[in-house]
């Protein structure tokens, strides 16, 4: 279990029975479902529902309508993308494991050494130093040590609490997994190829949330996504997680979309329908 859930959760849980008892919180049954149903899932869970009691009641709004076709190409797993690491992020690294003058070495011989760097230093040690390096300007020292150790046990790259780092606890993740081969978790990603157009066959001006939207019409009901984001998907909230939902997407032409998210988020065996017309549904705030 992460180390970081059982206090978290208190602290939440307390928080919504104080305001619950002030009558700050009247709907008794949302705050139930809360308690009973969400929070004992996952470490996430509770942040994203942290968010929705005490954002702003949605009480005026309106939904927009896309109507749009699907084709599920492919889907494949993986548990290594490329792009996220560069060669100056190895030599410096290198430098932070006291390995200077690595900008000397070719390029192709600089992961392999940042492997055995990595290597010299105890597990929790070496993922400290690759966290700070990443997300030292986003994260706590007390937070990185958090997670440093969690990672060793645990899939923090799934479960962390704040969606935004799990594209980069991923990277970081198997990063340490390959060069440890073993130690960390194994994690892994899913890349989808979809194709989208309207409903008359024309290109779709995409964002991640509207290609959310389009591959959730192709999950069975057991999906994370259906099961955590009911109202976003139906228009009557705000879907500002999609941007973390989906870690990257790009266009391939004729209309197809290459997407890559958590295995987490989207696996393979969720995928239930492989072309189907989806009505896709955004909220609106009225003027």
């Amino acid at each position: 279990m992460i180390r970081y859930r059982n206090a978290e959760v208190m602290a939440l849980l307390s928080l919504l029975h104080s305001l619950h008892r002030q009558n700050e919180l009247s709907d008794e049954p949302k705050l139930k479902n809360a308690i009973c149903v969400y929070i004992p899932l996952d470490p996430h869970l509770w942040y994203l529902k942290y968010n929705d009691f005490f954002s702003t009641p949605i009480t005026n709004h309106k939904r927009k309508i896309m109507n749009v076709q699907v084709k599920i190409l492919s889907i494949k797993t993986v548990n290594e993308l490329d792009g996220y690491w560069t060669n100056d992020d190895f030599v410096q690294l290198l430098d932070k494991m006291s390995l200077p003058d690595a900008d000397k070495l070719k390029p192709e011989e600089l992961k392999d050494l940042l492997h055995m760097a990595i290597t010299d230093f105890e597990p929790e040690e070496a993922a400290e130093i690759i966290l700070t390096f990443k997300l030292g300007d986003k994260l706590t020292a007390g937070q990185i040590q958090t997670i440093s150790h969690d990672m060793t046990e645990e899939k923090v790259a799934e479960h962390y609490a704040d969606p935004a780092f799990h594209y980069d606890l991923f990277n970081i993740n198997q990063l340490l997994y390959k060069a440890y081969k073993g130690s960390f978790p194994n994690t892994e990603a899913s890349v989808i190829l979809i194709e989208l157009s309207d409903a008359d066959g024309g290109p779709v001006e995409v964002t991640k949330e509207i290609l959310t939207k389009a591959l959730s019409g192709s999950l069975s009901d057991r999906s994370i996504i259906k099961r955590l984001y009911e109202d976003q998907m139906a228009g009557v909230a705000d879907f500002g997680d999609a941007e973390n939902i989906l870690w990257r997407y790009r266009e391939k032409g004729n209309n197809r979309y290459e997407i890559i998210t958590s295995r987490y988020w989207i696996d393979k065996e969720d995928i239930q329908n492989g072309e189907y017309e989806a009505d896709l549904q955004f909220f609106e705030e009225k003027e």
